[in-house]
């Protein structure tokens, strides 16, 4: 058997640049065709390895777990006398092309990783091959009867989607009014085209699973929860300027792709890329029209890393240009110093923090860089009539 599964691991890695490893079933490493730890590291540092020996120890079928940042893995599994013996992982992978900076964010919000291990994983993104839904599942069914010399369909393949896990995960949140908070900010951040949303995008995957439809089975219900997120979306994108015919149409689109989905890992794909396409169109269409590619490269920034420290030598690095001549630039366009647009853009998220989440204003201002309450509570003041709490009490 093992003679057969290295020629299949190399016949994989020379067509396909795809890996495949074994692990005992108390998940030690016993083979790999990985040139590259960092994919190795992945697996566990995603926490897709102890999902992993956990299901097989349960299952005798093949599984595949996706990632909230797109990684997936696929395992088969073999057992000698109803006893977990070995598991065989292909991947990582993706199944569709991914935009880098999409991934790079979700790895960023990925609870399972610790920072270090997400960098590593950034920095060799484009090494992870894209496989076909089609071709993937065959190299599973090849797997499968290289290892358990049997065949089985591919709708025998189970998938597993690996959610972020957080503090309120583990609590199970249900309260209505949390829910609908966290809704709030995610359709608010669509209205305001805000970039920044990927911890908050995680964080809703803990507070709720979606609309609680019953009825058929789990695909069909998650795709109908989907459906009832991609209206609302669809609406709030109108609402931030997109137009009726643009939003609707993209809507349409993306609620066809859903419904043609056959797995779970296929859905939450199709949601993400959704979510993140609507917020580019609708922070795209707010831009004016007349700013130059370094002062929009510098707006971006500074809308993604509002809780960083950012200087003039920052932005002059991003853009590539002097800070002499971008501050001038910036200036002459918006109307703005950097950071009187940065002050903006931290005022904004502030509002949306205060309206959505239950965060502290100390939390807040700690969050966005100011260097203290006092200040946050002064610049906030100045700048929209009210103190945070009286803010917040209104809203």
């Amino acid at each position: 058997m093992e003679s057969g599964i290295t020629y299949l691991s190399k016949w994989i890695y020379d067509i396909d640049q795809a890996s495949l490893s074994s692990y005992d079933r108390k998940g030690n490493l016993s083979f790999t065709s990985e040139k590259e730890p960092v994919f190795l590291e992945a697996f566990e540092a995603s926490g897709c390895k102890p999902k992993m020996l956990a299901y097989g120890e349960e299952h005798t079928l093949p599984v595949c777990f996706s990632t909230a940042s797109g990684l997936v893995f696929a395992a088969v599994f073999h057992h000698e006398d109803n006893v977990l013996h070995s598991c065989y992982v292909l991947g990582p992978f993706f199944d569709q092309e991914m935009r880098s900076t999409l991934v790079s964010e979700a790895l960023s919000s990925d609870m399972h990783m610790s920072v270090a291990a997400a960098n590593h994983i950034r920095a060799h993104i484009s090494e992870i091959p894209v496989l076909s839904g089609m071709v993937w599942r065959r190299y599973i069914l090849l797997l499968e009867d290289c290892v358990n010399h049997r065949t089985i369909h591919m709708s025998d393949i189970n998938h597993e989607l690996l959610s972020p896990s957080s503090k309120t995960e583990e609590k199970q949140i249900k309260d209505r009014s949390v829910i609908w908070e966290t809704e709030q900010a995610l359709l608010a951040m669509v209205r305001n085209g805000d970039l920044d949303y990927m911890d908050a995008l995680s964080d809703s995957a803990a507070v709720s699973n979606g609309v609680p439809i019953a009825g058929k089975d789990a695909l069909y219900r998650t795709k109908m929860s989907v459906t009832v997120f991609i209206s609302l979306v669809t609406r709030a994108s109108i609402e931030g300027g997109l137009s009726p015919d643009e939003a609707y149409l993209l809507g349409d689109e993306y609620i066809q792709n859903l419904h043609d989905a056959l797995t779970m890992e296929e859905i939450g794909r199709i949601t993400l890329s959704m979510y993140d396409d609507f917020i580019h169109r609708v922070h795209d269409h707010n831009i004016p029209d007349n700013l130059s590619a370094p002062v929009k490269a510098a707006c971006e920034y500074m809308e993604l890393h509002a809780g960083d420290k950012i200087t003039a030598d920052t932005l002059a690095h991003v853009t590539g240009y002097t800070p002499y001549y971008l501050t001038r630039l910036f200036q002459k366009e918006t109307g703005l110093s950097f950071q009187e647009y940065l002050q903006q853009v931290r005022i904004e998220k502030a509002k949306l923090y205060l309206t959505t989440t239950d965060l502290s204003v100390q939390e807040i201002a700690e969050r966005l860089a100011f260097s203290s309450r006092s200040h946050f509570s002064t610049v906030f003041t100045k700048a929209v009539g009210l103190s945070p709490a009286a803010y917040r009490k209104a809203e």
